[in-house]
């Protein structure tokens, strides 16, 4: 993730010196008490920091002379918009506190799944007031809406007045005050869905590069709009497809996704009637591009509830998911993606 003044790439160990003089800083400790450690503590954070994705992400924020100016982070984060006293389930809270240290381990790990993210920033000391935390701000957010993120939320410091205006600058809505004593803040959620006007820009706009994938995505998004915050996604997918046969048709009153032939040329159809999570509509175009993949059917791959179309089928469905290996919306949605593909593969059983 890039732009013309900044780059975020992953912290790791070979980033420990770096980063602690980055938060070896009285304004940073005032603010995160993880850092108020010793040197050696700081940095054996920095083990294991980026080991679980789609838990949390630790970035450092570089400017084009490779200096550390600062870090960005994403975590999946339960407390940050728990509701006031919410109802209590008896039945579910008797189970919590009868569960093994395993099941109790198992359950946090189901909920943080769920769970929404929370994003931190610490900007150098001598980089601050140049824009530097808008800027990976504006980077994460796109990455974020690739993935299919909705909501981003920030935990911000009463008296940290230059974060606080951060939160105007970025559109950040100011949602309640912590009930913290010793670290009274303000949560702020900065929305990720687009707005008409932003779809309907793309989909009048042009592109002279890839232009028969972005047209394709266009059409799509016109149909499924959902789908905007994925719009890379998909022309990637469909130049790969064009790359295989010539022509794609969408169908609004089908929900399902097929390759047909016609006077001996294949095509892709795709069926853009409104699903559940519009997301498996990706799932079932890369499932497609998978067959694609692979050589022409046999007859007995053709032959209903045979174990050898099963095979066939559980293999496009393979091909789908290295393809969307590649992307953030595999990583936050690959459980999504299993359930969806164990179910379309159900279906081919006796």
């Amino acid at each position: 993730m890039k732009n013309d003044t900044i780059y975020l790439l992953h912290l790791t160990t070979e980033h420990a010196e770096e980063l602690y003089n980055l938060v070896d800083d009285e304004e940073v400790k005032r603010y995160f008490s993880s850092f108020n450690g010793e040197k050696d503590e700081i940095i054996s954070q920095l083990v294991g920091l980026n080991q679980n994705l789609r838990k949390q992400q630790y970035w450092g924020i570089f400017n084009t002379d490779r200096v550390l100016v600062g870090y960005i982070s994403i975590k999946a984060n339960l407390d940050i918009i728990k509701t006031q006293d919410p109802e209590i389930d008896t039945d579910a809270l008797f189970e919590m506190l009868n569960e093994s240290p395993v099941q109790g381990k198992k359950r946090e790990e189901r909920e943080l799944l769920k769970a929404p993210f929370a994003v931190d920033f610490v900007t150098h000391r001598d980089f601050r007031t140049k824009g530097l935390a808008f800027m990976a701000i504006e980077l994460l957010k796109d990455y974020a809406k690739s993935a299919g993120i909705t909501a981003l939320y920030f935990d911000v410091h009463q008296e940290n007045i230059g974060s606080k205006n951060l939160m105007t600058k970025i559109g950040a809505v100011h949602l309640k005050d912590s009930d913290n004593l010793l670290y009274p803040s303000g949560i702020y959620e900065l929305s990720l869905k687009e707005g008409p006007k932003e779809i309907a820009d793309f989909i009048s706009s042009h592109s002279l590069e890839r232009q028969k994938p972005y047209n394709m995505a266009r059409q799509m998004i016109s149909q499924v709009p959902e789908l905007f915050n994925q719009r890379e996604i998909l022309i990637e997918l469909f130049e790969r497809i064009f790359e295989k046969i010539p022509r794609i048709e969408t169908c609004p009153d089908i929900e399902s996704c097929c390759l047909k032939t016609e006077f001996n040329e294949r095509h892709m159809e795709i069926g853009t009637k409104r699903r559940e999570n519009p997301l498996t509509l990706i799932f079932s175009i890369a499932h497609e591009y998978g067959h694609l993949l692979q050589p022409l059917p046999s007859e007995l791959e053709k032959k209903p509830f045979s174990r050898e179309k099963y095979l066939r089928e559980a293999q496009a469905w393979d091909l789908a998911e290295d393809f969307l290996r590649g992307f953030p919306l595999y990583l936050y949605h690959w459980p999504e993606f299993i359930r969806f593909r164990n179910s379309r593969l159900e279906s081919y059983l006796p």
